[in-house]
Parts: structure tokens; sequence; C-alpha cells
């Protein structure tokens, strides 16, 4: 029997933020296989990670254990949301067991592998989404936010490691367009000048 695997897929929503705006990230779970545990650890570039309020992720599954059976069940999209704060360096805790378990009512044929919940999009939104909150004054440049999924298998340790870029414009890149027409502006008024001093 095949092994099972997962893997973390972060997807970036804003790859270019400007100062004091916030940074979204929707983060996927794709693979195969029953496992025992999880863990999730997001580390945040704390240089540019406001300290008031450095950002929050929403999660849009659960698990929901029957008391007779002990089977487990998702409970997914609008039936549930948390939300939970991070801090200024990132976060850390442990995923639903739900994130693993095959999605409910999509169709599985003999030549395919079932859709898990982590694959999903309930309620049209990401089973989890982060928001990293920058501060005002958030140096300009490329940082990286850090995804590591640690996850027990057959009493085996499984990580599965990715990262995103987000961009931080500068003064210049915030002011681009202005800075391109005041650009074409000047360069209408020198023609101007030049055609009237050469009469």
């Amino acid at each position: 029997m095949a092994k099972s695997r997962y893997e973390i897929v972060p997807r970036v929503l804003t790859p270019e933020i400007n100062p004091g705006d916030a940074a979204g990230v929707e983060i996927y779970v794709t693979g195969t296989g029953a496992i025992q545990k999880s863990k999730l650890v997001i580390i945040f570039p704390s240089a540019i990670t406001s300290s008031d309020n450095p950002g929050e992720l929403m999660f849009s599954v659960a698990t929901k254990t029957d008391n007779a059976t002990g089977k487990h069940s998702a409970i997914v999209g609008k039936d549930f949301q948390q939300v939970t704060k991070c801090d200024r360096y990132g976060i850390h805790l442990g995923l639903s067991l739900a994130y693993f378990l095959d999605a409910p009512n999509k169709a599985v044929n003999d030549w395919t592998l079932p859709m898990k919940v982590g694959e999903t999009t309930p309620a049209n939104q990401a089973p989890i989404k982060l928001t990293l909150n920058t501060q005002e004054d958030a140096p300009a440049g490329d940082y990286d936010i850090q995804f590591v999924l640690t996850y027990l298998v057959d009493d085996e340790i499984e990580t599965s490691k990715e990262a995103v870029s987000i961009h931080v414009n500068s003064w210049t890149e915030r002011h681009k367009t202005t800075i391109v027409v005041v650009g074409i502006i000047l360069a209408a008024v020198a023609i101007v000048v030049g055609l009237i001093t050469t009469r």
C-alpha cells in the first residue's frame, strides 16, 4: 500500500504591497492517505510585520467526531469559520484532521484519487487564509513567508516546506504613476517653450 503523503501549497494573493497594507495568502493541503496528527508553522518576516496587529489565520474547516462510532467528518465553509491571531513572528498550531479527510460529495472513480478537504474551496474561499499586516514604515524590498507542514504517518514524521515572496514597494514604486505623469507634463512644457523661443 502506498504511503500517505501531503504538501503545503500557499498561494500569495498580494505579491506587491505598500507599507501599512495587508498581505494575503491562501493555504491548501494536498495529497492522499490517512495521517495520525499534524501541525502547521508559519514564519513571518518580522522586519515588516506590524507589532500592534500582526495578522490572523482564518480557518474554514473543522473536524466533527461521532461520539458513538468515533468516525471523523469535516465541517466546512459557512458552517464553520474560526479566526486565530498571530504574533509578530508567526504562528504554530495543530491542524485539524479534517484537512486530510476525503471531500464530501466529490465523485471518485477507478482511475482517480479522492479529493481531500484541504484541496477544496468551501463557500468559495480557501480552507485557510492568512492575513499579514505590515508596519506603516516597513522597509522596501522582497520578503519571504515560510510555511512548514509536519505530520505523523505510521509513527513516522513527514515534513513539507514552502515559501511565498511579497514585495514591499519603495517610495518611487508607490508614486511611479505620478512621476510618469509629471515627467510627461514637464517634457510637453519643455517642447512648447522650445518652440516659442525658436520663433
